[in-house]
């Protein structure tokens, strides 16, 4: 039997599995990224330690760059502070896709090519860590006391990711079967976090999206790959059906487009110190 965990970081360092999830990404929230967007004024505008003159940032499983560069775009043109950027990516294609020359006017960034896991970072250094979408390689809990161990007195944890009861959740319940494993979910960070007493707050955004009637195959082939990290098309036609079913009966039609909302979950871990 095969790790899930391994074949999720493998499927990111093949050009199918970049493009697709590049695909994934803008289906979702299209190019100007909605999940950003409310983040921005949400969450990362609200944080205190976020408006220092010098903000010391890492950004776990950044993929190509993209987020990281609108959140840091966003708070500079509010606050006008500058940044200290360590960049961790596991995939060697989203590292070389990574452009930091839109930041390097306020911003100094340190790209890592590695596994969070195996990633050498200075403790109580940070005043925002960010996971969006990144915890799902996590190995266990041990790697949940690592991050923790990154925030500074007043910083913060910023975590992103799919409720375990959404759409997405429930396809890749469906989707991760012949696996040893599982991966890490939001859930388990909780569960975590509740066992070490770590106090934190939890938010959740509804993000919705729609495909068209006539791209229908060609979309929902882009999230199938993406969701079973390229294996759909090598599923028995039960399993297929099982899914197509679970699909139709999440959608909602109306025109000529067929219309999904996905519950996203948001948690933010402060620190209980409050210095910078």
């Amino acid at each position: 039997m095969s790790s899930i965990k391994k074949a999720y970081r493998d499927f990111l360092n093949t050009h199918e599995g970049a493009n697709v999830y590049r695909q994934f990404k803008r289906l979702l929230y299209a190019r100007n990224d909605s999940l950003v967007q409310w983040l921005n004024p949400s969450v990362f505008q609200t944080l205190p330690a976020v408006r220092g003159l010098k903000v010391r940032v890492c950004d776990i499983g950044g993929g190509d760059g993209d987020r990281i560069t609108r959140i840091l775009q966003f708070l500079q043109s509010r606050f006008g502070n500058r940044f200290h950027l360590d960049f961790i990516e596991q995939s060697a294609l989203y590292v070389s896709e990574f452009d930091p020359a839109p930041l390097s006017q306020f911003c100094r960034t340190k790209v890592h090519h590695k596994l969070f896991e195996e990633t050498e970072l200075s403790a109580k250094s940070y005043h925002l860590v960010l996971l969006i979408h990144s915890i799902f390689a996590f190995e266990n809990g041990n790697s949940t006391e690592k991050v923790l161990a990154l925030r500074r007195d007043g910083g913060s944890i910023v975590v992103v990711s799919n409720a375990s009861k959404s759409f997405l959740g429930g396809l890749k319940r469906l989707t991760d079967y012949g696996y040893e494993d599982r991966r890490f979910e939001i859930d388990d960070l909780e569960r975590t976090l509740r066992k070490l007493q770590i106090p934190y707050q939890r938010r959740t955004t509804q993000t919705e999206w729609a495909i068209e009637r006539k791209t229908w195959r060609q979309d929902m082939s882009v999230i199938l790959d993406w969701i079973s990290l390229g294996r759909f098309k090598s599923f028995p036609t039960s399993k297929c059906k099982e899914i197509e079913s679970y699909i139709y009966k999440r959608g909602r039609e109306r025109n000529s487009k067929t219309f999904f909302k996905e519950e996203e979950v948001v948690l933010v871990i402060p620190s209980v110190g409050r210095g910078h």
